[in-house]
């Protein structure tokens, strides 16, 4: 099997891996592929700091942080433990990545590379180097790299699945209907959008029923197209921020 090293995934991509214990190693898989570190890259939207002095080493403070990214198709919890000298004799890679950890704060956009873990059911990232990106243009050519690498699964793994609309005739959906059902969802997204700003405001389905007259069923359609979009993401659950 062949390794891939640092590429990158959507978040919500993640729940597709499969992990096991070889040699005491906890390793990730990905359709039978061992996976080593991978990267991911999102908006912070919570960032936590606790430093705790080890028992049984005066000299020595261990530092946890954990950090919770949102990548607008789901959120994941980045982790680190470093263990620091009081004297402050750190390795030069775990100063570099505390560095990086002590300026970073909710809104920042980051890339994270690090090994997927899973504990208790939840799937985290331990990082080993983490970057902050507040760079429009980056930001943009990372979201075109995961939408072209979106289409090439979905070129190689399957073909599109047709609902059925006209009973009695063909079992085909046209390409008007599926083009207007795709106009529908990104007319709703825009004008959900036009209302989400500014950006820091929170919004939950209710308030765009409130506002729009569109069905439920829609609505969770649009915020669906604008999350995969990767505009939007659920900052609380059921209450929704503008990227």
């Amino acid at each position: 099997m062949n390794s891939i090293f640092s590429e990158i995934f959507r978040i919500s991509s993640l729940n597709k891996f499969e992990f096991k214990k070889i040699n005491d190693r906890e390793i990730s898989f990905l359709n039978d592929q061992q996976i080593n570190q991978i990267r991911i890259f999102g908006t912070v939207i919570n960032v936590t700091t606790i430093i705790s002095e080890k028992e049984t080493m005066e000299t020595m403070n261990k530092i946890y942080n954990r950090i919770i990214i949102d990548d607008g198709s789901g959120s994941i919890s980045l982790k680190s433990w470093i263990d620091q000298p009081i004297n402050d004799q750190i390795s030069p890679i775990n100063n570099n990545l505390l560095l990086t950890l002590n300026k970073l704060k909710n809104g920042d956009v980051i890339e994270a590379l690090g090994y997927l873990r899973i504990y208790n059911d939840e799937i985290y990232l331990s990082i080993t180097n983490i970057a902050i990106h507040n760079d429009l243009e980056w930001e943009i050519n990372r979201r075109l790299d995961l939408l072209k690498k979106d289409l090439e699964e979905k070129n190689l793994n399957s073909k599109p699945k047709l609902r059925i609309i006209n009973i009695g005739k063909t079992n085909e959906t046209t390409a008007i209907e599926l083009q207007n059902n795709q106009i529908t969802k990104e007319t709703i997204g825009d004008e959900i959008l036009r209302m989400m700003k500014p950006k820091n405001n929170l919004f939950s389905i209710e308030d765009f029923k409130n506002k729009f007259s569109y069905t439920n069923e829609e609505i969770k359609q649009a915020i669906l197209y604008l999350r995969t979009e990767s505009l939007i993401f659920e900052r609380k659950p059921g209450k929704y921020q503008k990227i």
